[in-house]
């Protein structure tokens, strides 16, 4: 049993390690040490190790208490030194329920499922500043292992160990991780100078008015010993320069006092955390009933989900038939298509209020407001889009046109009206379209949009007055007369 135990640990501390193993056979390995570790084992760069006594000279037999087996346990101990390791699972699954609350009356598929892994450092610096006060302060920084890219740390390390797992990390790289934690220190001194140059203004202050103090006191020894004032029997001037090289020498000590070097700066690693984020990442499409679209979702962060209208991040959300993500209370239904879609696609009709979407949507010529497919008509003469209300009656042809064509009471086709010289095809279809026989030898006639009109004349008076439509091809107002122009 203690065969399989030894074996187990010099395979898993060998890798851990990154020195390389080849198994020979159940009881002999062959051990590359690499050049870095080579003064640890005495030189050797190779061994044949046996789990069994062995005659052979270039095998070497161990057992737990052997000194390659003691190197291995004492250098993966001082690696290990304030070490730990912790797994950060992300995985899609936490997410399914928020995306199932934020859109309750949809359906959704995972596409594009993947793990992704990324490495990471989390160290605690312990900077010492030995000043007028010896000042400590612990930071932590986060440093990602295959970037080198350093930050602060802004979690705290019960909230990293209540999210991960903890377990071993392998197959990182001895360059990557020495060279993360460089840049952590490289980071850390950058922090410490900050910090030392916030003391140092701090110390300034405090040794300018030290300064200050000190010069008043001799600033008044030296005008007392100008007045002949001296206490210690020495003439003026003696004294006076006496008192300057004291003062002098006093400033001198209190500006060493408050003088603060590079060399009086100590950084620590205390703590060292391996972490291993394993981030699942997906593509969700989402259907409504309406129509679908496709949002990206990753095992680290909240799903972000956010209404285009009021940029609310709370739900419920749904899919418009034009694939826009949006808050179902920023939805209508057109009353013309049956589609549904966002608040910012909102008309009303102007005559029944109904929503219409732009699409369904007709401007009045008249008002330049919105009209729905079933109150929107196109004027006779301008072929433009009105409302039914929106038309004058024109009192000589009796027919209805729009308020921009027929402002007032006499429409332009009736206005226009002037004699002809000559029957046209579509003049003789109209005539043969007249229910009774006609004598008129003089004919006035006017055509603007979809409308002709004509009127026939006799010798004295008028005969008749038609109005024709084009598109429909009919004859849509007659009107007869009698003498002296009498309407029948």
């Amino acid at each position: 049993m203690e065969f399989f135990k030894l074996k187990d640990y010099i395979k898993e501390s060998c890798l851990y390690l990154e020195i390389d193993v080849l198994m020979i056979s159940d009881h002999l390995m062959h051990i590359m040490i690499p050049q870095h570790l080579k003064n640890e084992f005495s030189g050797i760069g190779e061994y044949q190790i046996s789990f069994i006594k062995t005659s052979n000279p270039k095998q070497t037999y161990i057992t737990f208490e052997s000194f390659f087996t003691q190197k291995l346990a004492k250098l993966v101990a001082e690696q290990n030194h304030g070490v730990g390791h912790i797994l950060l699972q992300h995985p899609i699954e936490r997410l399914v329920d928020d995306i199932t609350t934020k859109f309750p009356s949809c359906e959704f598929e995972l596409l594009n499922e993947e793990s992704i892994n990324s490495d990471k450092l989390y160290v605690w610096c312990k900077t010492t500043i030995h000043g007028q006060l010896i000042e400590e302060y612990l930071k932590g920084f986060q440093v990602d292992v295959e970037t080198g890219v350093v930050i602060p740390l802004l979690e705290s390390l019960e909230k990293i160990l209540i999210e991960g797992t903890t377990a071993p990390v392998d197959g990182l790289s001895r360059e990557k991780l020495d060279l993360a934690l460089s840049n952590v220190l490289t980071e850390a001194s950058k922090d410490a100078e900050r910090f030392v140059d916030k003391i140092t203004k701090q110390t300034n202050i405090q040794l300018l008015n030290e300064i200050n103090r000190i010069n008043d006191y001799y600033d008044t020894l030296i005008a007392d010993n100008q007045a002949g004032e001296t206490s210690k029997g020495n003439e003026p001037k003696t004294e006076i320069d006496l008192l300057l090289k004291e003062r002098a020498a006093l400033i001198h000590q209190q500006e060493i006092k408050f003088s603060m070097s590079e060399s009086e700066v100590m950084i620590e690693p205390v703590a060292i955390l391996v972490a291993r984020n394993i981030v699942e990442h997906a593509t969700v499409r989402i259907d409504s009933k309406a129509g679908h679209t496709l949002l990206n979702v990753h095992g680290d962060k909240p799903v972000d989900v956010h209404c285009l209208i009021s940029g609310s991040t709370e739900g419920p959300f749904t899919i418009s038939s034009d694939h826009v993500l949006v808050s179902e209370k920023h939805t209508f239904v057109c009353m013309t298509c049956n589609k549904l879609f966002d608040d910012r696609k909102l008309n009303k009709c102007k005559v029944c209020t109904d929503p219409i979407c732009l699409s369904c949507m007709t401007l009045s010529s008249v008002t330049k407001l919105p009209l729905c497919n079933s109150h929107h008509i196109n004027c006779h003469i301008c072929l433009q889009a009105c409302a039914e209300e929106e038309q004058h009656l024109c009192t000589n042809c009796n027919q209805f046109y729009c308020g921009n064509c027929n402002p007032g009471s006499l429409c332009p086709l009736c206005k226009s009206i002037a004699p002809i010289s000559s029957i046209t095809p579509i003049i003789q279809r109209i005539l043969k379209a007249i229910p009774n026989p006609t004598k008129s030898k003089k004919f006035e006639y006017a055509e603007k949009g979809n409308r002709i009109v004509l009127l026939g004349k006799g010798l004295l008076f008028k005969e008749f007055f038609v109005i024709y439509d084009k598109k429909d091809d009919r004859i849509v107002e007659i009107q007869e007369f009698g003498m002296f122009n009498k309407k029948k």
